[in-house]
């Protein structure tokens, strides 16, 4: 429960077996969270009060009648069943975990969107039914939509009483599905009740299964189900119809055990093995935790208190509040299509940021890389997001103190620094201050070093420095505070042919890159940003690469989003971008677009009779490559190999390349035979690509 300070709620269920020869009567259920400061309560059983013999009973409890706890949560419950006839206590003792929800990020999508209400109109969430209510509904909500009228929050339309369906400011808006999904069960071809009046069940419903999870949604308007989603009632998961993320399932409407109009929505665990339990009693209610939602909570239980102009704050990963005005969806609920090898966000407001980056994970993709800048008076973000590959956090926003906690916890976990970004930002004392955004990937790789909130002099040693030793700039960032600049910067140990990092006023970028076009080096990366009043760009540039490159510079927002399209359709990934002030307050870009990564197979033999042989094969220094012998599993390798050929016969080895983010190039493949007999037949030179973009 999201508030001033966090707060949770325990609920929960025992699964009991009575080893016993006698059956057992379950008096009370006793709550301890031991060392907390928390009082022990005593709970009424609920469910199955009477434990036979050799019998499982299933026991329901919550923590003094639903109430409201105060973070953190404690780590462990001890949670005691008292019998009526026997005087011995049975204990158990668990952990506690926030519940999580089966997603990638743990929480759901809200199922509306604020583009569909005028302005001033807000969904609503009282207290039904998370507070009080048990069996199937233990976790539901009830929701609304409703205006400041003056005096109060009303969920009436103006000037109208309430006793029409169409009076009520929910009636008709649609529904979304929260995630893609199966449709398990539903209802349609009820009519809509008329205010007051009350049905009975959920009248016009789906349940969609969402991984391990079934969502009911409950109350539809009378014909806006669609047939295709609902072609006969009752069970229909045979029918395997899919729903798509996003997809308007139907609309707000009055049927079934309904009062007026409102949508009802709970969630239940269900492994799409297992039989659907729809029963009130027995269905297994699990939280519904939401994320891409702003709310403003009462704490007088009186959402009028929040007055006319209610302060709203992003949540993410909890269940709703009690007495909760919500913004659904603020920046929108469009998921972007799964399934490619690349999405990008260019010109994110950064109030949309992590919005957009929870539609991207959702729909499975993982961020590779991040860029924050300013302009003008306002904030943005360009991310690229690809399939994930490695384990992964990302972070933004952080300041330096906070961005050196994270890189310890997480490099302690076993990740490594993927990806480094600084920009202007505003901090909790309304002053402009260095914030940090950080991609993390739990893989191996080569030696790194990287610093934050260098000053120039700082970034020239650290860079000389770090570059005779061996190592090459990966991301290089610089923000503007109190007129001096402070760089992040990040290096990793790779053998290059040679390797350069200029910034230099944004017009006078390409003669720059066509100096170092010139010596052979390609574009690695570009960072713009804005530093007394002269707008700058960072470019590093290495060799060798052997895909084919492509950038552009100081362009804007439009002829950059088509640029960022045809450099994908022609098979190349955006492998830097961002965003700088033209000093006018408007947006320019600049962008680095590689093909995969590639390499060459130099020397391998067609036959031979030696018992050991030698592979030679380059790739570009951004890549590493993996090798695979007589279909091996693909392993690390390096150039030279020595390939022990003890063993007389055909042999074959698969060398592929492996980009940073861990995006695969095409295989190469030697293959040659190892015979005694044989007269030496040298070695094949090579000249192919491991990869074609």
């Amino acid at each position: 429960l999201p508030g001033d300070p966090d707060r949770f709620k325990l609920k929960g269920d025992l699964w009991v077996r009575n080893n016993g020869t006698s059956t057992l009567e379950v008096e009370s259920i006793g709550i301890d969270f031991p060392n907390s400061g928390f009082p022990v309560v005593l709970d009424a059983p609920r469910k199955d009060q009477s434990l036979p013999a050799g019998g499982v009973g299933r026991m329901t409890f919550q923590y003094a009648h639903d109430s409201d706890l105060t973070t953190p949560v404690p780590a462990v419950v001890i949670i005691t069943l008292y019998f009526s006839n026997d005087p011995n206590p049975a204990s158990f003792s668990y952990p506690i975990a926030v519940y999580e929800n089966d997603t990638p990020s743990g929480s759901h999508m809200f199922p509306m969107a604020e583009s569909d209400l005028e302005p001033g109109l807000y969904w609503h969430y009282w207290d039904r039914h998370i507070n009080g209510s048990t069996g199937r509904d233990r976790y539901a909500y009830d929701l609304i939509v409703v205006r400041w009228d003056g005096f109060s929050y009303t969920g009436l339309k103006d000037g109208t009483t309430g006793d029409n369906n169409d009076d009520h400011l929910a009636f008709g808006l649609p529904i979304y599905a929260v995630a893609d999904g199966q449709v398990v069960r539903c209802t349609r071809g009820l009519p809509d009740q008329e205010p007051g009046v009350q049905g009975n069940g959920g009248g016009n419903e789906l349940w969609l299964q969402h991984g391990d999870e079934v969502i009911r949604y409950s109350h539809f308007r009378s014909g806006s189900l669609p047939g295709a989603l609902c072609p006969t009632n009752g069970d229909v998961e045979s029918h395997n119809i899919m729903v798509t993320a996003g997809e308007q399932i139907g609309e707000i409407g009055n049927s079934g055990q309904s009062t007026g109009p409102h949508l009802h929505i709970s969630l239940h665990f269900r492994r799409p093995s297992q039989p659907l339990d729809t029963g009130f009693d027995t269905a297994d209610a699990r939280p519904l935790n939401w994320q891409n939602i702003e709310i403003a909570s009462s704490t007088t239980s009186n959402v009028n208190d929040l007055g006319a102009a209610p302060a709203f704050h992003d949540v993410a990963g909890a269940v709703l509040p009690s007495h909760t005005l919500i913004r659904a969806n603020p920046c929108g609920l469009v998921f972007p299509p799964k399934g490619r090898a690349e999405i990008s966000h260019i010109g994110i407001r950064a109030e949309c940021h992590q919005d957009v980056f929870n539609l991207s994970v959702a729909q499975g993709y993982a961020p590779v890389f991040v860029d924050g800048y300013a302009a003008g008076e306002d904030r943005y973000f360009n991310s690229v997001y690809r399939p994930p590959v490695y384990s992964w956090e990302a972070r933004h926003d952080l300041l330096l103190a906070d961005l050196a906690t994270t890189f310890d916890e997480l490099t302690m976990q076993g990740y490594r620094l993927h990806q480094i970004d600084s920009y202007p930002i505003v901090n909790g004392n309304g002053q402009t201050d260095i914030g940090h955004a950080a991609i993390f990937q739990q893989r191996s790789g080569p030696d790194y070093t990287v610093y934050f909130g260098l000053t120039d002099g700082d970034f020239a040693t650290r860079l000389n420095r770090d570059g005779i030793a061996g190592f090459v700039p990966i991301n290089a960032s610089a923000t503007e505070v109190g007129g001096n600049r402070f760089w992040s910067l990040l290096m990793e140990r790779r053998n290059t042919n040679g390797w350069g990092l200029e910034t230099v006023p944004a017009p006078d970028f390409q003669t720059t890159a066509d100096f170092h076009e010139s010596l052979g080096e390609k574009p690695l990366y570009v960072h713009g940003f804005r530093s007394a009043g002269v707008d700058w760009l960072t470019g590093i540039w290495i060799q060798p690469q052997f895909a084919i490159v492509q950038d552009v510079h100081n362009q804007a927002l439009v002829p950059f989003f088509i640029e960022d399209l045809s450099q994908r359709s022609s098979g190349r990934l955006n492998r830097a971008m961002t965003g700088y002030d033209d000093g006018f307050g408007n947006q320019l870009f600049a962008g680095v677009w590689r093909g995969l990564a590639q390499g060459f197979i130099t020397r391998a033999p067609v036959s031979t009779p030696e018992l050991t042989t030698t592979i030679e094969f380059v790739a570009e220094p951004m890549a590493t490559t993996e090798c695979s012998l007589n279909h091996s599993d693909f392993a690390l390798c390096t150039s030279p190999m020595e390939v022990d050929l003890s063993t007389e016969g055909a042999y074959r080895l698969d060398i592929r390349t492996v980009s940073r983010d861990g995006t695969l190039g095409a295989t190469q493949t030697a293959q040659w035979s190892a015979n005694r007999d044989a007269i030496w037949a040298g070695s094949f030179e090579y000249g192919l690509p491991f990869s074609d973009p």
